[in-house]
């Protein structure tokens, strides 16, 4: 009696220990299939180091959950702002993610998007991050307007002819051509000064560009390369007088310290190349910045041609026109840009 008392009290024990067991099992099921539901979707990253980037998280998932570094969370702070202040601003850019072997001074690089009339910006991990420049939103806000000008203007330079392509006075920011037609007119005016031939160390930067010695290729590389100065130049007049109008303030003193940064170093770039052309190189580089835009929708002469009282708008206010308006009018040679990166 005692022993199947026992037996009873033993098989009750292993019965309760399979239903506690059961249990344990369908409840850790539960909360894997919980903690599946809370995961953010995860895509190919956009960060520098492979890692992944999470899109709508939860608000539990924090990025140090998902094991990303500190340099890898402002990044993914940087991108979400600048991609607000695109949205918002309506900027014909998007930002492909970031690159640490990009010059440690440029802020981006730019890339032809697959949508047309649209950039992609490949943003410097080193400038941004390891310097310290993502905690300001002005200054990122400045960038992004340099990007617009830099890519209109980029794209719509001819350079078999060595001229930006306009299509009429009426271009959607032409308050842009006119900030550009000035920069022409001040490095025309103020930095062809010397009529000296180069000197070796000209020469060998001749050499760089064209080891043969092809006095046509040579003339074309250097051509761009000071047209480039005086575009990139442009480009920063524009972007701080768009930021006047946007914010009806003056610039920060940081953009202020970074545009005259920028402005002595592209006044040394284009004297490099002007100093590496012969005489007549010179000459005929003169003859191109006299006539540096070429009108591709020319109007019909008329006998008596109405001009409005005022054409190009006033680049104090970077024109009537916001960077939206700019449209697929003109030609676009965006081949001209590098070609669009592929996913890390």
């Amino acid at each position: 009696m005692h022993n199947s008392a026992a037996r009873r009290f033993i098989n009750l024990l292993f019965l309760c220990s399979a239903l506690m067991t059961w249990g344990r099992a369908e409840e850790r099921q539960d909360r894997i299939v919980l903690a599946d539901q809370g995961l953010p979707n995860f895509r190919p990253s956009v960060l520098s180091g492979e890692s992944p980037s999470f899109i709508s998280p939860t608000p539990e998932v924090t990025p140090e959950s998902l094991g990303l570094s500190h340099e890898q969370t402002l990044q993914l702070t940087l991108l979400d702002r600048a991609n607000q202040l695109i949205s918002r601003f309506q900027l014909p850019l998007g930002v492909a993610g970031f690159s640490s072997q990009i010059r440690r001074d440029e802020e981006y690089r730019l890339y032809q998007s697959r949508q047309p009339g649209r950039a992609e910006l490949l943003l410097n991990s080193r400038f941004w991050i390891t310097d310290g420049y993502y905690d300001s939103d002005a200054y990122l806000v400045y960038v992004l307007f340099r990007a617009t000008a830099d890519y209109y203007y980029r794209r719509h330079f001819d350079a078999d002819h060595c001229a930006w392509l306009v299509e009429s006075d009426a271009e959607p920011m032409r308050a842009a051509l006119t900030i550009l037609k000035g920069s022409v007119d001040d490095s025309a005016a103020s930095w062809l000064h010397s009529d000296n031939q180069p000197t070796d160390r000209d020469e060998e930067f001749r050499r760089s560009i064209d080891p043969s010695g092809n006095p046509v290729t040579i003339l074309q590389v250097l051509t761009r390369y000071a047209l480039q100065a005086i575009e990139q130049r442009a480009a920063d007049d524009w972007a701080v007088a768009h930021y006047h109008k946007m914010f009806k303030e003056p610039e920060t003193s940081l953009i202020g310290q970074r545009v005259n940064e920028r402005e002595r170093a592209l006044a040394w770039d284009f004297s490099r190349a002007v100093s590496a052309m012969t005489l007549p190189e010179r000459l005929a580089f003169r003859k191109i910045l006299k006539s540096p835009f070429r009108y591709t929708n020319q109007p019909e002469p008329s006998p008596a041609p109405v001009r409005p009282a005022t054409t190009l708008a006033d680049g104090n206010d970077a024109g009537a026109p916001d960077p939206a308006s700019m449209t697929d009018t003109a030609p676009d040679n965006s081949a001209q840009l590098h070609p669009e990166p592929s996913a890390p």
